[in-house]
């Protein structure tokens, strides 16, 4: 006898990534869906396929996770918070949140509140900026690659220096 569960029958469920992005106190919402996402009071722009996030690895015990966020063909206004603000130390938060692949709409649970699952915590170590520049046209274009290193909160942890310097300068500080 076998049993059939639609969901897993036939295409029903989609997902898609929404990212808190904390640099210097000011917070940007962004996602990989094709349409603004509201949650928690907060909308996530929609940049699509112009969002990219490297493999989150799923660990039972606490481990030191890397992860690469690219935002490519961005809006002039990332590249002003890139430049303009420090981000390295900045905080990044990273959800999954499932659509009903009939309607696109967001899945509820029994509540009313939306499906969404918090997958990574992390702070933001590094970062890069690519331009490709296209002057094959007459009025030539340019496209900013924006790519986020995040270390997990147990990476930072790890890589915390502790101990005391025994240096002859850096004893003279305490002990004239």
């Amino acid at each position: 006898m076998t049993t059939t569960i639609p969901e897993v029958d036939e295409r029903s469920i989609e997902y898609g990534v929404l990212i808190d992005l904390t640099l210097d106190g000011t917070t940007y919402y962004i996602s990989n869906c094709y349409k603004a996402v509201v949650y928690n009071g907060n909308t996530y722009d929609a940049l699509a396929g112009f969002l990219t996030v490297s493999e989150i690895q799923s660990n039972i015990s606490n481990a030191n996770d890397e992860i690469q966020v690219s935002l490519s063909a961005i809006p002039p206004n990332y590249i002003a918070a890139t430049l303009n603000e420090p981000i390295k130390g900045g905080e990044i938060n990273i959800y999954r949140v499932f659509f009903d692949y009939r309607t696109q709409q967001v899945l509820q649970d029994g509540s009313g509140n939306p499906k969404v699952y918090r997958r990574f915590t992390g702070i933001i170590s590094n970062y890069s900026v690519q331009e490709d520049l296209d002057a094959t046209t007459m009025t030539p274009e340019v496209n900013h690659t924006i790519t986020i290193i995040a270390s997990s909160v147990m990476g930072v942890l790890e890589n915390k220096i502790s101990g005391r310097r025994t240096n002859k300068q850096d004893y003279a500080l305490s002990w004239t």
